[in-house]
C-alpha cells in the first residue's frame, strides 16, 4: 500500500486496535491522498489545530492506524472521505455525503455470551464491543452501526441477493452479488459470487464482507466505479 520512498525511513502505525497488515498511518493519508502536508512536522502542526476528525473524533496522532471503513472528515473545508478498498485491493479514500458519516458497517469477528444470555460482539477492528440480546447475529455477519450511540440499525448476513466484497486472495477488493449459499455443519458457509465483471467465484464467509442487501449497497459506490 505504501511504495518505497526516497529514503530508508517509513512511518509505522502506533500499536492499537488494528493489525499493521491492514492499516496505514494517518500521516500518509494527509500526505499522499489529501496532499495537505509533505513532512511529519507539517502533519503535526495540522493535527494540532484539531481540524482532522477520524470516525467523528478529533485525532492528534499522526501515526494513528487507519483501515477499511474508517472515515476522515475535515469540516473546516466541508470534506468527508471514507477509507475503502479499490479494485486492486489497496486502501483508497472515496468522497462521501455528510449523512454517510453517521453510520459504519462492521463485520462480526467473535461472539461471547455474557450475563442474562446477552451477546458481547467483537468486530474486525477490535475496537467496538456491543452487548445485545439479538440472537440472530452470527459470526461474519455485517452490522450497520450508528456512530453516535453504537446502536445496531441493520443486520446483513450471507443470503442470496446481497452484495459483498472479497477481502482475501487475488480478487481482493472485487465486489459481486451472492447467487448461491451452501451451509455446512461446523464449517464455514460456502457462497457463490457473481462479480460485476461477469466472473463467478466460490468463497467462504470468512473471506467476504457483506456491504448491501437486495442488490442495493448501504454505501455509495460511485467513486469505486469511477475509473
Amino acid at each position: 500500500m505504501i511504495e518505497k520512498q526516497n529514503g530508508i525511513f517509513a512511518t509505522k502505525t502506533y500499536s492499537g486496535h488494528r493489525s499493521s497488515r491492514f492499516c496505514i498511518p494517518l500521516f500518509y493519508f494527509l500526505k499522499k491522498f489529501i496532499r495537505y502536508c509533505s513532512s511529519i512536522k507539517e502533519a503535526k502542526k495540522i493535527l494540532k489545530t484539531g481540524c482532522v476528525f477520524v470516525n467523528n473524533r478529533i485525532c492528534y496522532n499522526y501515526a494513528y492506524p487507519i483501515g477499511i471503513w474508517d472515515y476522515i472528515s475535515l469540516p473546516i473545508i466541508n470534506k468527508f472521505l471514507r477509507v475503502f478498498l479499490d479494485k486492486d485491493g489497496t486502501l483508497k479514500l472515496y468522497p462521501i455525503k455528510s449523512f454517510e458519516k453517521k453510520i459504519k458497517i462492521l463485520r462480526v469477528r467473535k461472539i461471547y455470551i455474557g450475563k442474562n444470555n446477552r451477546k458481547i460482539i467483537v468486530f474486525d477492528d477490535q475496537k467496538f464491543y456491543i452487548e445485545t440480546s439479538n440472537l440472530g447475529i452470527k459470526v461474519y455477519d455485517s452490522l450497520v452501526i450508528r456512530n453516535r450511540d453504537l446502536r445496531i440499525l441493520h443486520i446483513l448476513d450471507s443470503r442470496i441477493g446481497n452484495i459483498c466484497m472479497i477481502l482475501d486472495g487475488n480478487l481482493k477488493g472485487k465486489i459481486g452479488l451472492i447467487i448461491k449459499v451452501i451451509k455446512r455443519f461446523s464449517q464455514h458457509t460456502i457462497v457463490h459470487i457473481l462479480l460485476f465483471s461477469g466472473l463467478k467465484v466460490v468463497k467462504n464467509t470468512s473471506q467476504i464482507f457483506i456491504i448491501g442487501e437486495n442488490k442495493r449497497p448501504f454505501i455509495s459506490l460511485k467513486g469505486y466505479f469511477a475509473r
